[in-house]
């Protein structure tokens, strides 16, 4: 429709100047560009955001980390308890003591967690989290007293039991949390990275129990105890590339879901007057800088397959007329791109903490000759 309308608009201008004299052809040439600001948050694209923790006592923050770092808090256990009222597995043992009889799990309700890594996974091709650290803090007014804590999690992954799990000051101060820049070193270091790893929506249970033998001080049936049991997890977005080719994939739908010039198979279109087309995304950090972006057909990704190396602080690529000769075949109508970054396997990616588009650029070259 546009090209009508240049048209149209440069015949009834030559039509009142040459006084009803056509002339033989009108040709069009130009490189019009366009420029604007954007605002698009990138960190979206990887499917990061409020959704990402469900569950009972579930908290997701962001650290002031330069990497994109989520801290996500959970508490485990947090109750006042006597012995007598969590079905009394004791015996006297010794002076002010008691030996449990049986493993007492301190909470009978069921305790499910969730966190949601399917979309980041899609978007992560064959990378995996470099390393995943969580560390759980107990709090207890018995200093004497030690916990076994299970984080049971799907059939397929490894459960995780930490034992005789020693009382300490909780540094769980939400106020806080902005300014660390890794995990306090108190509490049980707990390597997550294989659970986190699993490509999925990871789900998990988690039991704070006495175990069996335990020997505890008798001031638990004396009176009552408070015990709290909270778990942290580091959740830095630093991943290894782990297949070769791994890759970064931008959402299908970036560039709509039907030909990228408006076209229909066998239709004329504006594209026959594109000799060249560029395109740029100005990023505030570029994490991509060394890698390699790939554009290509969604159908015909090995016929229409164009590359370009990332450099400076921006992702770009350009039709070339080749390019757009290929394009324009009948045969490779309509053209949907869709939008990679490659990655060697082993090459790491950060993901910033702040990461958007600032500008998004066009640029065509035209050049269009029409006939009379």
């Amino acid at each position: 429709m546009k090209k009508i309308c240049s048209f149209l608009a440069v015949f009834v201008m030559l039509s009142a100047v040459f006084a009803c004299t056509l002339p033989g052809n009108v040709q069009i040439k130009g490189t019009p560009e366009v420029t604007y600001p954007s605002k698009s948050d990138l960190i979206e694209m990887f499917g990061l955001g409020e959704d990402l923790v469900s569950g009972e006592g579930m908290i997701s923050e962001k650290s002031n980390a330069e990497t994109l770092t989520y801290l996500i808090h959970i508490e485990l256990f947090n109750e006042v308890i006597k012995i007598d009222k969590i079905d009394g597995n004791s015996t006297s043992h010794g002076t002010n003591q008691l030996k449990m009889t049986a493993d007492t799990e301190l909470s009978k309700d069921k305790n499910e967690c969730s966190i949601d890594l399917a979309e980041l996974f899609d978007t992560l091709e064959g990378f995996e989290f470099e390393k995943v650290m969580s560390r759980l803090y107990l709090s207890c007014s018995e200093t004497d007293m030690t916990l076994d804590i299970e984080l049971k999690f799907d059939a397929k992954l490894t459960s995780e039991i930490i034992k005789d799990i020693e009382p300490n000051e909780s540094i769980v101060n939400r106020n806080n949390w902005k300014n660390w820049k890794a995990l306090p070193v108190d509490g049980e270091e707990i390597d997550l990275t294989e659970q986190m790893n699993s490509n999925g929506n990871i789900t998990f249970n988690y039991y704070a129990y006495i175990p069996e033998n335990k020997v505890i001080s008798e001031n638990f049936i004396v009176s009552e105890q408070s015990i709290m049991a909270e778990l942290i997890i580091w959740l830095e977005m630093k991943f290894i590339a782990k297949e070769d080719p791994s890759n970064v994939k931008f959402p299908e739908d970036m560039f709509g879901t039907s030909d990228l010039f408006g076209r229909k198979s066998g239709e004329d279109s504006m594209s026959d007057m594109v000799r060249e087309l560029e395109f740029r995304m100005v990023l505030n950090k570029n994490p991509f800088t060394g890698r390699t972006l790939y554009v290509e057909d969604k159908k015909k990704s090995d016929e229409l397959k164009f590359q370009n190396p990332i450099a400076g602080n921006s992702l770009s690529f350009m039709f070339n007329e080749a390019a757009m000769k290929k394009i324009n075949k009948p045969e490779n109508i309509p053209f949907i791109p869709k939008i990679r970054i490659q990655y060697e396997k082993g090459k790491i990616l950060r993901i910033p903490q702040d990461f958007k588009v600032t500008e998004m650029y066009f640029k065509a070259k035209i050049d269009y000759t029409q006939e009379f």
